[in-house]
């Protein structure tokens, strides 16, 4: 399959109906940058149309629950080719190897993607998938892991980190010889305790979005904040850079043709470290302050933010539970005068179809102004308090 030219992705965007009434510039380098919010308005709008949903394959994007699916589409062939050609990357770099038995944890439920989209690499690669399933309950983990002589285990950090706790607990150990982890970053913590109870410290790792594709992937030897890809399959800009080049990225997909993908900005930070023609390499720093991770999905304030419509003030506290090492989300309210043990309620279901159910700790706690945490110079509310390491 022939790549594209990011001026070739702007011509199939002009003609495209994801792209309908945008402007999109004389050239590439003068095409708007698409924000999460503004993709998923696009995306509403898409989809009232049933013609557009012909030969798609769709994946849930950040925010998707059972009330609000949010899902990108991609055409059937383009996700194949892709596949195809990051396949071969992870087994080159050594990430996947055909001796592999994998103990699949990645999520595949309400139109999950995760764990399909690893055991097709899997298979690509020649090596073997358990998949079981994000849902399946440690026991049965790890008896599948055991009668299958599992090697490698798969999922996001949180869920691997349960499997471990579970096992931990038990006082027993499940040796393999790697993990691979994706999602969301391997905190400190977590990556002690899979040394621990795994017996390995070899941890490796892909990157992407739905709206992307999974396009970079990190090796045995690299540090846990660098990722490799190839510039042919996508177009990665890092813009708003600051002084020590860390800026917001931006990325156009070269293979998609069926729904083309243009300066799409992924809410993530990065930065440079190698550029070639083949091969490039970025430090990923963190998420823009407007957005988080959350039990693997990306969630960015805009669309949290109507949520709390009918509160006077509101903060989003995330941290790490030292005891179990899960994420943990506070949500810090400030309730208005009158308010009533129904409107708490109607604000705890709002905030069940926001952020679902998954393995991370969920509250909400009332709390004065004055308690919020405020940013030291204006003193302005931080609408989003990250703790975890």
């Amino acid at each position: 399959m022939d790549v594209m030219t990011p001026q070739d992705v702007l011509e199939l965007a002009r003609v495209h109906p994801l792209y309908a009434g945008r402007e999109l510039g004389s050239s590439f380098e003068t095409a708007p940058i698409l924000d999460k919010q503004t993709l998923d308005a696009a995306l509403r709008l898409f989809y009232a149309d049933p013609r557009n949903l012909r030969g798609l394959y769709l994946s849930p994007s950040g925010g998707s629950s059972a009330q609000s699916y949010l899902c990108f589409p991609v055409g059937i062939d383009d996700n194949k080719e892709q596949r195809r050609w990051f396949a071969k990357m992870l087994a080159e770099a050594g990430v996947i190897t055909p001796d592999v038995i994998a103990l699949n944890l990645f999520a595949g439920r309400l139109m999950y993607r995760s764990m399909e989209i690893f055991t097709d690499y899997c298979e690509q690669i020649g090596a073997t998938s358990l998949p079981i399933e994000s849902t399946a309950t440690d026991n049965v983990a790890v008896d599948v892991a055991r009668a299958f002589h599992a090697n490698m285990i798969i999922g996001e950090p949180g869920r691997i980190a349960q499997l471990a706790r579970y096992l931990q607990d038990a006082n027993q150990k499940l040796p393999v010889q790697r993990i691979l982890a994706a999602g969301e970053a391997v905190r400190p913590a977590q990556r002690k305790l899979f040394a621990d109870v795994f017996e390995t410290d070899v941890v490796v790792s892909a990157y992407g979005s739905a709206e992307t594709g999974v396009w970079a992937y990190r090796s045995a030897d690299d540090d846990p904040d660098v990722f490799h890809y190839d510039p042919r399959m996508l177009h990665i800009e890092i813009v708003d850079a600051d002084a020590n080049g860390v800026g917001a990225m931006v990325v156009t997909n070269l293979l998609r043709r069926h729904v083309p993908v243009l300066r799409y900005r992924m809410g993530d930070r990065a930065r440079w470290i190698e550029r070639g023609l083949t091969r490039a390499t970025f430090q990923f720093v963190g998420r823009e302050s407007g957005s988080f991770t959350l039990d693997g999905s990306y969630f960015n304030l805009p669309a949290v933010a109507p949520v709390f419509d009918d509160v006077t003030d509101y903060q989003l506290h995330l941290s790490c539970d030292a005891q179990s090492l899960r994420d943990r989300l506070e949500i810090r309210v400030v309730p208005p005068a009158e308010w009533t043990a129904d409107r708490q309620r109607v604000l705890e279901s709002r905030v069940g179809e926001v952020f679902g159910a998954g393995d991370f700790l969920l509250s909400i706690r009332t709390m004065k102004s004055e308690e919020l945490e405020r940013t030291p110079t204006s003193r302005k509310v931080r609408r989003i308090v990250d703790t975890r390491a």
